[in-house]
C-alpha cells in the first residue's frame, strides 16, 4: 500500500442551525449484504463493517451530539468476537455519556429465511477504565458464522471541545464509512483529510447550513504490524481543531474581524501560550524545597555532563509517577515535589527546574511519544503531544530525557521519542525538532563456547554483552520478570533446550554493558545416521516479522543495530561434519541491511568455529520499501535456518 497522505485541509463555519437524526436504514438488509461470503478487498477479514455512518450535531445548550449507526457481518468463526461491543468514552465529570442503544442480530437459515434478535437490555453496563475514561459494553446473542448485527447509540458531550477524528478505517475491512458534521455557531474549524491515495473519498460542505459530510468506501482493515507506531497513523482519517471565534455583539451580530479569534496560527504562537501558561511556563523557575545542598554540591561539578547526570538521576530517584498522562501542572510543581508523586509531565518540568539551578541550558520540550501518534508540522497545536520531556545541551552533546523512564541512562535518547517531531520550547531559539539517534545503537555481542557430548547433545556455556539500547530493552525485560526472563528470551527458541547457572552482571552501572552468562544443553536434531547442529543460537532473530504481503505502516525500529555472534563447538571422534554451510556475505541494494556468516572447521582440534553479523545501518523504512526489506528478511533468516550436517563416524 501507498504510504498515507495529506489529502484535503478546509475550514468550517457556520450559522445557528438544529435537527433531530434517525437512521430509516436500521435493520433493513440489501441482497448483497445479505449474500456476502467474503470481503473481495481483504480476503483475510473475519467480519467486516459493512456500515459505520454518523451525524454529529448540537442542542439549544450547545452540547455535541453524535448518533450512531454501525452494521457488521460475521465471515468466519473466528469473527465471532466482534458480536462483544465495546464503545469508549470519556466519562470524567460527567464530560460524555452514551445513551439510547438499539441493536439486533440477523441470522439466516438455508432457505434465505431471516430470524431476528434484539439486544438485551440487561446485557449493557458500564465499565470504569481509567480516572478520566469508561466503556459501554454490551453481547448480542446467537451470533454465529452469516450474522449481521446492526446497533446504534448516542455519544452527548459537554461541549464541541470534545470533537475527535473521524476514523473511516477500522482493524476490519469497512464497505462504507460517512460522517456528517454541523458546527456550532460562531466557531470555525479547520479540517485535514489524511487518507492513501489510491482509496478514494467524497466530501460536501455547505457553508450556509455549516455542514460537512465525509464518505469513503471499500477500506481495507489496518491490523498491528511489526515494528509499527502508532496505529492512528496509517488510518484514513478526518481531524479538527478549533480555527477561531467570532465574538457576538449584545445586538446578536458578529463584531469586526478585530475580535475574531484565530487559534495557533503557527509553532511560535503555540510556544509563546505556553511560557505565559501559569501551568506551563509559570513553573519553569519555581523553588523546590529542601535542594539547597544538591544544587550546591552539584555545582562543585566541573564537567556539564556529569551534572546532567546526577540531576537526572536524582530525580528519577526521588519521583514516581502516578501514572497519569500530562504535558503540564494545574497544582504546581512544588505539590508533587514534596509528595514525591506526579504526572509525568510535572516530574520531568521539575527536571528542567532542578537543571537550570545547576547553571545548565535546560528547557521543556513536548513530545508525542511514538505510541501516541505523529505530529502535523502544518498544523499547529499543542493537542499533538502527550507529554514533556527535558532538553539539555551540555558538553556539545543534546540530552533528552525523561525522569519517568528508569531504565534509560542519559546518553541514549528514549526510544519512545526515536524518529519523531518535537516541540522546544524556548521563546528565542524554540520550534520543531526532528529527534533521531545516530550515534547509539542496538549493540549486542553474543559468545558460544560448548561440546558436542558422545550422546548427541550440545552443552556449553553462553555470554552476551548488551550496550547502549540492547541493554536498555534487555534490562527492562529482566527486571520486569526476573523468574522467567532467561526462559521467555533463551529457553523457549531452541526446542528442547535446558537453561541453568544464569548470572547478571553489571545491572546498576548504567555506563557498562549488561552481562549475561549461563549454562546450557540440548539434544541435536537426528535423522538416522545425521544430526543436526542450529547455527542460530542466542541472536534473538528467531523469527522473521516481515511476511505479510502487504503494509500500510512505516517499518520503525527506532535504533540502528549491530548484532554479533561468534561460537565455538567442538566436536567428538565420533562424529565428522558431513555439509557446511557457505562463508558469505548479504546485503541490500542501498547497503543499509547487512548479513555476514563465516564458517570454518579446525581439523587440528576437531572443532566448528563460525561467526555471524548483522548490522542495520537505517532505523525507519517508509512502506514503498517494505518489498526490498520483505525479500531480504526472507532471504536472511532463510540462511539463519541453516544447519551444520554432522554424521556418524564410520
Amino acid at each position: 500500500m501507498k504510504r498515507i497522505s495529506v489529502f484535503v485541509v478546509g475550514f468550517l463555519s457556520v450559522a445557528q442551525i438544529s435537527f433531530a437524526q434517525t437512521f430509516s436504514n436500521f435493520g433493513i438488509i440489501g441482497d448483497e449484504e445479505r449474500s456476502l461470503k467474503e470481503c473481495e478487498f481483504d480476503k483475510e477479514a473475519e467480519a467486516v463493517y459493512l456500515l459505520h455512518e454518523a451525524v454529529s450535531n448540537y442542542n439549544d445548550n450547545y452540547n455535541l451530539i453524535t448518533d450512531h449507526h454501525v452494521r457488521i457481518k460475521i465471515l468466519k468463526e473466528k469473527g465471532i468476537e466482534y458480536g462483544n461491543i465495546v464503545i469508549p468514552f470519556y466519562s470524567s465529570n460527567d464530560f460524555e455519556y452514551i445513551t439510547d442503544i438499539e441493536g439486533i442480530v440477523i441470522n439466516y437459515d438455508e432457505s434465505g429465511k431471516s430470524s431476528i434478535q434484539r439486544l438485551d437490555r440487561k446485557s449493557i453496563f458500564t465499565k470504569k477504565t481509567t480516572k478520566y475514561h469508561s466503556e459501554m459494553r454490551f453481547a448480542f446473542p446467537a451470533v454465529k458464522t452469516g450474522s449481521i448485527i446492526d446497533y446504534t447509540y448516542r455519544s452527548t458531550m459537554k461541549h464541541y471541545g470534545g470533537l475527535d477524528d473521524w476514523t473511516f478505517q477500522e482493524e476490519l475491512p469497512v464497505y462504507k464509512s460517512t460522517y456528517s458534521l454541523t458546527i456550532i455557531p460562531n466557531y470555525e474549524f479547520s479540517y485535514l483529510f489524511s487518507k492513501s491515495p489510491n482509496l478514494p473519498a467524497e466530501v460536501k460542505n455547505d457553508p450556509q447550513s455549516g455542514r460537512i459530510y465525509f464518505a469513503m468506501k471499500n477500506i481495507p482493515g489496518l491490523r498491528d504490524e511489526p515494528y509499527m507506531d502508532a496505529r492512528k497513523d496509517y488510518l484514513q482519517r478526518v481531524t479538527f481543531q478549533l480555527a477561531a471565534h467570532n465574538e457576538v455583539s449584545s445586538s446578536g451580530y458578529s463584531t469586526t474581524t478585530s475580535n475574531r479569534t484565530k487559534y495557533n496560527s503557527s509553532w511560535q504562537q503555540v510556544i509563546q501560550e505556553l511560557m505565559s501558561s501559569s501551568s506551563f511556563g509559570n513553573q519553569l523557575n519555581k523553588k523546590l524545597d529542601d535542594t539547597d545542598d544538591f544544587i550546591k554540591q552539584v555545582k562543585t561539578v566541573a564537567a556539564d555532563v556529569e551534572k546532567v547526570k546526577l540531576v537526572f538521576n536524582y530525580v528519577r530517584s526521588n519521583m514516581s509517577w502516578n501514572r497519569i498522562g500530562s504535558i503540564s501542572s494545574p497544582d504546581g510543581i512544588k505539590g508533587a515535589w514534596n509528595k514525591r508523586s506526579g504526572t509525568n509531565g510535572e516530574i520531568n518540568l521539575i527536571l528542567v527546574n532542578l537543571l537550570k539551578e545547576t547553571g545548565l541550558e535546560a528547557w521543556p520540550l513536548l513530545v508525542s511519544e511514538r505510541k501516541n501518534g505523529r505530529i502535523n508540522k502544518d498544523y499547529p497545536s499543542v493537542d499533538h503531544f502527550n507529554t514533556v520531556y527535558a532538553y539539555v545541551a551540555a558538553g556539545n552533546k543534546k540530552y533528552y530525557l525523561d525522569a519517568n523512564d528508569k531504565f534509560t541512562p542519559a546518553g541514549i535518547i528514549p526510544h519512545a521519542i526515536l524518529n519523531t517531531t518535537a516541540l522546544l520550547v524556548n521563546k528565542k531559539i524554540g520550534g520543531l525538532i526532528t529527534i533521531s539517534d545516530e550515534e547509539s545503537l542496538f549493540r549486542e555481542t553474543v559468545f558460544v563456547n560448548a561440546n558436542i557430548t558422545d550422546d548427541k547433545k550440545i552443552n556449553g556455556n553462553a555470554f552476551l554483552s548488551s550496550r547502549d539500547y540492547a541493554r536498555v530493552v534487555r534490562l527492562k525485560d529482566y527486571l520486569a520478570d526476573k523468574k522467567n526472563y532467561a526462559v521467555q528470551k533463551f529457553q523457549k527458541y531452541i526446542p528442547g533446550v535446558h537453561i541453568d547457572s544464569f548470572v547478571v552482571e553489571n545491572e546498576q552501572a548504567d555506563s557498562l554493558d549488561l552481562k549475561q552468562q549461563f549454562f546450557f544443553e540440548s539434544p541435536l536434531q537426528q535423522t538416522g545416521d545425521y544430526f543436526l547442529l542450529p547455527v542460530n543460537i542466542f541472536t534473538g532473530f528467531e523469527s522473521n516479522p516481515f511476511v505479510a504481503a502487504n503494509r500500510f505502516a512505516n517499518i520503525n525500529f527506532g535504533y540502528r543495530q549491530s548484532v554479533n555472534l561468534t561460537a565455538v563447538i567442538n566436536l567428538p571422534q565420533t562424529l565428522i561434519v558431513d555439509a557446511l554451510p557457505n562463508s558469505l556475505k548479504l546485503t541490500n541494494e542501498d547497503n543499509t541491511i547487512t548479513f555476514t556468516r563465516q564458517i570454518v572447521k579446525d581439523e587440528a582440534i576437531n572443532a566448528l568455529s563460525y561467526r555471524i553479523s548483522i548490522e542495520l545501518k537505517k532505523s525507519l523504512y517508509t512502506p514503498d520499501e517494505y518489498g526490498p526489506v520483505k525479500e531480504f528478511y526472507k532471504k536472511m533468516f532463510s540462511l539463519l535456518n541453516e544447519q551444520i550436517v554432522l554424521k556418524k563416524k564410520n
